[in-house]
């Protein structure tokens, strides 16, 4: 089984990939309503430390994704959660080792 390390950075990995294919789909004229949700495995463990600053520019990735998202309207479509929940604080999103 790979370290927590590897672990994180695959979830963080797929986030950023989930972010850049809804940017990519944006600019084609596709459809978009709001990025994936990501919910890491339960079991993941938290942040390691060496991770945070990543983990605060993916998070800022995503918001940016979503605001565009947000200026976009929609007829008919109720807007969904964040993805993240409504802190922008990553300590509240993310739980890392002190």
């Amino acid at each position: 089984m790979p370290s927590t390390l590897a672990r994180w950075e695959s979830v963080l990995d797929a986030i950023e990939l989930d972010a850049d294919t809804c940017v990519a789909r944006f600019v084609r004229g596709d459809d978009i309503d709001a990025l994936p949700r990501c919910e890491p495995p339960a079991d993941l463990g938290p942040l390691p430390a060496e991770l945070e600053p990543r983990a605060r520019a993916v998070l800022a990735r995503v918001q940016e994704v979503e605001a565009l998202l947000e200026r976009i309207p929609r007829p008919g479509l109720v807007p969904r959660p964040a993805r993240f929940g409504a802190s922008d604080d990553v300590g509240s999103t993310f739980t890392h080792h002190a």
